[in-house]
């Protein structure tokens, strides 16, 4: 007995370091959005009470869920062995800043109750906690995340919209990609995608720890990058990846460890799958972002993907980079040659108006 019970002890005590980090990266996200957004003359002081009130409310949700379940647990085991504040922090950074208090509270009460407790809480998801409750709440509360009015009347504008826009008129969005990547001059869709840079940084610093699976989220983005070059070349490409939340996808979400395959092979295509929903979304579909709606598709996937997992030689790496290979080159021909009939439509419906015009 005493042979089997270490193994899983030092599992236990890697998987409570890697969740500490995790959270450590989370708040240092926190921080740094929020002195970008106050640089650049936002009310960034708004993130921190929406991340605070989030955790506050996500630890009440679990304290209540296990009251509940007649098998208490203190705030304290909660907050130290359940990690109660990772998912509310989550939560609060993939909302806009101006989204309303009771709108995070909501969101997090959907996460962690509806997307953590009832599958069995910690390490027992199906789907990714945060991405839950905030698909809830851009599905429910649609208005509400929209800007307001007075930042419309400032001319302020997610760069996903321009993205989403430019696309439509089959032209380049013009956004400043050194903004993008620095922070400080947009507002984004996600408080938490203010800037590219702080995001990378904490991405190498999660891989270099080990944290997070460096391949997965690598793959996710590299793919997101290669499928929309093919269909606009590399600005499109990089405009892809620094514009709503892909790269807070790639060190937060994708490389979710519970709810993504557990081989090496199997989360490369897991991250193709996922890069390609996503850019389909973006480019074709009627929502803005696709990044979470893609994540939830993947988590739908993993557990067939788990199942038909093979052994991870070299053979079967070399195979699966060939077939993510494929299926992103493509993947990228094909939505290329799906867009430009709508280009096309769409020109010669302008030139028609212009001409009835004059």
């Amino acid at each position: 007995m005493a042979t089997r019970k270490a193994p899983f002890r030092y599992a236990a005590k890697k998987t409570n370091k890697m969740m500490w980090l995790i959270q450590a990266a989370l708040v240092i996200n926190v921080i740094a959005s929020t002195v970008l957004y106050t640089i650049a003359g936002f009310d960034g002081l708004r993130l921190l009470i929406s991340a605070s009130l989030a955790v506050v409310v996500g630890v009440v949700t679990e304290y209540v869920f296990y009251r509940s379940w007649k098998r208490p647990k203190s705030v304290g085991y909660l907050i130290l062995q359940k990690h109660a504040a990772m998912i509310p922090l989550m939560v609060a950074l993939l909302l806009p800043l101006h989204a309303p208090l009771y709108l995070v509270a909501v969101s997090t009460v959907v996460a962690v109750w509806i997307g953590k407790l009832v599958f069995g809480g910690f390490g027992y998801s199906i789907f990714q906690n945060a991405t839950v409750g905030v698909l809830f709440a851009y599905v429910s509360f649609a208005p509400q995340i929209a800007l307001t009015p007075a930042l419309i009347g400032q001319e302020v504008f997610y760069p996903i919209d321009v993205l989403k826009q430019a696309l439509f008129n089959n032209e380049l969005s013009g956004l400043d990609m050194t903004s993008l990547l620095l922070g400080g001059e947009y507002y984004t869709i996600a408080a938490g995608a203010m800037s590219g840079l702080v995001l990378i940084v904490l991405w190498v610093i999660l891989s270099a720890t080990r944290t997070i699976d460096w391949l997965i989220g690598a793959t996710y983005v590299a793919s997101v990058f290669a499928i929309a070059t093919i269909v606009g070349g590399t600005e499109l490409g990089i405009e892809m990846i620094l514009t709503g939340m892909v790269l807070f996808a790639a060190v937060f979400l994708v490389s979710d460890p519970i709810t993504s395959p557990t081989t090496r092979n199997m989360k490369i295509l897991y991250a193709v799958i996922v890069a390609l929903v996503t850019v389909l979304i973006r480019i074709l579909g009627n929502n803005t972002e696709g990044v979470l709606f893609a994540i939830l598709f993947g988590n739908v996937l993993t557990p067939y993907m788990n199942r038909n997992a093979r052994s991870g030689t070299l053979r079967t790496f070399i195979q699966t980079a060939a077939i993510a290979i494929v299926i992103t080159v493509t993947s990228g021909y094909v939505l290329l040659q799906m867009r430009q009939p709508v280009a096309e439509e769409l020109n010669t419906t302008v030139e028609v108006l212009i001409d009835e015009t004059l």
